[in-house]
């Protein structure tokens, strides 16, 4: 009787423990979560799941909520096994197929458990636009000199006239910014600084500073013209509520003017910063600008190049990050890039052959590179951004070979003493800095003992 009691005692033992068993396992709570709500195709989304048993295999998946859509990549599952805790960490990119504007659902599944979590996001997708001045166009809806045409082409001769010293505006939209750690954005922005040794691109300024320097080259040898920038003119998209966006931007009342930053670079022929100084002490202060759909704060510039000091005798690149915090979905960035001055060395140029213009063989670029959160560290250049989407290959170019220099770009030498008719025959000799052509004539004039010299650039 006793062995029969303790028997019973055990069963009902064994029961007890198979009922807690089971209401702990069907109660467990399993949990998957992504680390943004939206990513743009080609973005990567960070996958952290919880509460699924020690180390068992979790079998993800990735499927468009809208079950109609088929085949297309990156929607077969994959097993990554939890840890210790019935915790795992793991990622999917956002194939470019066929998941723009779509709606995803994540489901993760317990192999041994049968544990089932799901959560959805969506790839709404980046839209970027990014255009340069083409200022001289003669066919097309937009024609003659100073009369903006936005292209993302090769701004040259056949489409523009631009001389050292001129700046090429350059516009840039952006739609369906991605959402952002504490609402703070990134964006890496870069020029060339030297192609061969030579200086391309030697700074940034403002589209009010790039105005006033480009109406009044271009004017030479008359009085400055009139530039109109047609701010969302009709090259802009796909898609086509661009120019509506633009131009919404453009009047809405969110934006910052962001001081572009004195660059510390010395180049192997002197200070950037001194060429800058001289700039700003004629234009002031440059600022680049961008606006949003919403209110922005805390916006600041920064800047370093790939190159150490001096060692710019080949291609090199100034890298930028622009930062703003906001919860913009649309942005408008408006900056324009300095063409480097050959001259003399002294004031903003950079000695004789040394300009932009002197520049041969194939463009010089004005590119973008990513938008993103944070600066995740700026040991290396271009810094080190987290939340990183890529905003494409998006690269405006400028042929150095048809940039003018400007005339007269020259050397006069030979004795010195007053100039008077009574005086012996003096010789002077002109010597011409790199390429003049295309702007003006130097002359002078000497009569009596001194022989007529007419020169021509």
């Amino acid at each position: 009787m006793c062995t029969t009691l303790i028997k019973k005692c055990f069963q009902t033992f064994l029961a007890t423990m198979c009922v807690v068993f089971f209401v702990s396992a069907s109660t467990q709570a399993a949990s998957v979560v992504t680390d943004l709500a939206d990513y743009p195709p080609g973005g990567t989304v960070t996958i952290t799941g919880a509460g699924f048993e020690p180390l068992e295999n979790v079998s993800v998946l990735v499927a468009h909520v809208n079950d109609s859509i088929t085949g297309g990549e990156g929607h077969e599952p994959w097993v990554v096994q939890a840890d210790a805790s019935g915790g795992f960490l793991t990622y999917w990119v956002v194939p470019f197929d066929d998941n723009l504007y779509q709606t995803l659902l994540l489901t993760a599944t317990g192999e041994t458990s049968l544990l089932t979590a799901s959560t959805t996001f969506t790839d709404a997708g980046v839209v970027v636009d990014f255009r340069q001045s083409a200022n001289n166009e003669t066919n097309g809806a937009i024609q003659g000199l100073g009369n903006i045409h936005w292209i993302n082409s090769i701004v040259q001769s056949s489409n523009s006239k631009y001389f050292e010293g001129m700046s090429n505006f350059q516009r840039l939209i952006i739609t369906s910014v991605p959402a952002t750690t504490g609402n703070i954005h990134t964006m890496s922005i870069s020029h060339q600084s030297t192609k061969g040794g030579i200086h391309a691109y030697d700074f940034l300024t403002s589209w009010a500073q790039a105005k006033l320097d480009d109406e009044a080259a271009l004017g030479l040898p008359g009085p400055p013209i009139s530039i109109s920038l047609n701010e969302c003119g009709n090259e802009i998209g796909p898609p086509n509520t661009l120019p509506a966006t633009c131009t919404a931007l453009r009047a809405g009342a969110f934006f910052l003017d962001v001081v572009v930053p004195d660059d510390p670079y010395v180049s192997k022929d002197g200070s950037t910063a001194t060429r800058i100084a001289a700039y700003e002490a004629i234009r002031g202060d440059r600022t680049i600008r961008i606006y949003g759909n919403a209110a922005m704060s805390a916006g600041s510039l920064t800047v370093c190049h790939d190159v150490a000091a001096g060692a710019d005798q080949g291609d090199s690149y100034a890298h930028y990050v622009l930062q703003w915090t906001s919860t913009s979905t649309q942005i408008l960035v408006e900056m324009a890039g300095h063409l480097a001055i050959s001259g003399d060395g002294t004031g903003m140029s950079w000695g004789p052959t040394l300009g932009s213009g002197q520049i041969s063989g194939g463009p010089y670029h004005f590119k973008l590179g990513q938008i993103g959160g944070a600066v995740l560290s700026t040991a290396t250049c271009p810094n080190t951004l987290t939340q990183t989407t890529s905003l494409g290959s998006q690269d405006n170019q400028i042929k150095g070979g048809d940039i003018v220099v400007p005339c007269p770009t020259c050397n006069i030498s030979g004795t010195t003493g007053p100039i008077c008719p009574s005086s012996s025959a003096n010789q002077y000799s002109v010597t011409i800095d790199g390429t003049c052509s295309g702007q003006c004539a130097a002359g002078s004039r000497k009569r009596r003992n001194f022989p007529r010299k007419l020169i021509k650039a």
